[in-house]
């Protein structure tokens, strides 16, 4: 039977969104915090001469109701038209990284001074040096600002999957952040990443004294993977009995485990003098005594720009017209910017109002990206940048400002009030006002709390508890 060739044409419609230069800069802008956005603004001023501070009486500018930005996206003016190559296009504006700083960049100038390196700082100096992709390196310094003082990860791989979604627009899995946490994990100081102390205390073990397969299983590391209740517990006993060693076996193998650090960020920070760390708020939020709320962005102090009088006359030249298109640009966004700024503060002032009036942590209520989209007309990811490596300073506290999302526990009512905080406080509330002589079981708690409102199933009371850093009732037991 012949066979012939047959070509076929088929139209089909699709809707794609495309971002104009306009767009992609708003977005950039959006992301820096205060530091990064004085530095960005200085570094335009400095590449176009036709950019200038304004006056000081100046009239408030205002973003310009234009086609020129939409954030929607799928309006016709593509700004991209203004220049006649790419190569015109300035870094602000392009897909370089002349004023795109990551989380990691901004946190490490800011925290730190000197040549005085801290735990922070060397693991990113590590994480530049790692042969990844730009997407797992995203992830990488993920982990690594997620990791505290100690050096340890106390978040659920999970967590952090689900945190890189909704925070950073980074879609990952699982297997993908385990698989960068085990890179991590390979940095110095030995330990660093560990998701507890007995994770921290095998990953030094192993730097030191390397597994080797075809070999019998040291007993050390015998003891911290299948012994560990007992090492906690101090049962020496058991394990003497149980390998059938020694007093002075057993006193090398405490040795041996107390030279093992179960704080290893504390190595870098414990050799040099930290500097004093000062975090500069992007938003400063005021209460009267007559409860009103007010607040002011940091950016006020930066130079207002306008474009200089000196091109008006010159307009008939193409390079000043680029600089001058450039300017407007560039200030266009930066009034976008503030714009959408304030919009996202004055919702979050308005959901917040109440633990803004009082100080109580108990008083936040649960909120989500999505809430703050939905408030302010702006989309997800505008309020991801929005949020990104930003800090709102209160009566009560400076707090980066994704602490104001705090998530949303399931109560019995389901009335969607009620925050991991409110729970927590619960909790300790319970403890420190327990029977020391009779302190309360996991269960004891579980039922209390229900009769409060709260859905938590016994299983997971412990895991409350214990990240609250509050012993067993065992532990809180006094004769």
């Amino acid at each position: 039977m012949g066979q012939k060739l047959v070509q076929q044409q088929k139209l089909t419609q699709e809707q794609l969104q495309t971002l104009s230069a306009q767009q992609i800069l708003v977005a950039k802008l959006t992301e820096l915090p205060y530091e990064g956005l004085r530095e960005c603004v200085e570094n335009a001023m400095a590449e176009n001469p036709y950019l200038e501070t304004a006056p000081s009486d100046a009239p408030e500018q205002h973003v310009e109701e234009s086609p020129i930005y939409s954030e929607e996206g799928g309006n016709d003016y593509d700004v991209a038209q203004d220049y006649s190559s790419e190569d015109d296009i300035p870094d602000y504006v392009s897909k370089g990284h002349t004023y795109k700083l990551s989380a990691l960049d901004i946190a490490s100038e800011t925290i730190s001074n000197g040549e005085n390196l801290s735990m922070f700082d060397q693991l990113i100096e590590q994480a530049r040096l790692c042969n990844i992709s730009e997407h797992q390196r995203r992830i990488l310094e993920y982990l690594i600002t997620s990791l505290d003082a100690n050096g340890l990860l106390t978040k659920s791989v999970l967590q952090i999957v689900d945190e890189l979604d909704v925070f950073q627009n980074c879609m990952t899995n699982v297997q993908e952040v385990e698989y960068m946490l085990g890179i991590l994990q390979d940095f110095d100081p030995p330990g660093v990443g560990a998701r507890s102390l007995q994770e921290c205390l095998l990953l030094q073990y192993h730097r030191l004294e390397p597994l080797d397969p075809g070999a019998e299983e040291p007993l050390l590391h015998k003891i911290l993977t299948r012994d560990w209740e007992d090492v906690l517990q101090n049962r020496w006993d058991v394990i003497k009995e149980k390998y059938e060693i020694s007093d002075k076996r057993v006193n090398t193998l405490r040795q041996q485990i107390k030279k093992l650090n179960p704080r290893p960020g504390s190595v870098i920070s414990e050799t040099i003098q930290a500097p004093d760390m000062y975090i500069h708020p992007d938003v400063s939020i005021t209460v009267d005594a007559d409860g009103n709320i007010d607040y002011i962005l940091s950016e006020d102090d930066i130079p207002k720009l306008t474009v200089s009088t000196d091109a008006e006359g010159m307009m008939d030249i193409a390079f000043v017209q680029d600089y001058v298109k450039r300017g407007r640009l560039f200030i266009s966004a930066i009034l976008m910017r503030r714009k959408n700024i304030m919009l996202a503060i004055e919702a979050l002032i308005k959901h917040q109002r109440k633990y803004l009036l009082t100080g109580d942590e108990l008083n936040l209520r649960p909120m989500k990206m999505e809430d703050l989209a939905k408030a302010t007309h702006l989309t997800v990811s505008t309020i991801s940048r929005i949020c990104n490596g930003k800090f709102i300073e209160t009566p009560y506290g400076t707090h980066p400002m994704r602490w104001f999302f705090p998530a949303e526990i399931k109560t019995i009512a389901d009335d969607g009030e009620a925050t991991m905080r409110n729970l927590q406080g619960h909790i300790i509330e319970l403890v420190n006002n327990e029977d020391k002589s009779n302190p309360l079981s996991d269960g004891d708690m579980a039922d209390i709390l229900a009769e409060r409102g709260f859905d938590i199933a016994r299983r997971t009371m412990a895991k409350y508890r214990e990240q609250l850093g509050i012993p067993s009732s065992r532990k809180r037991k006094k004769q």
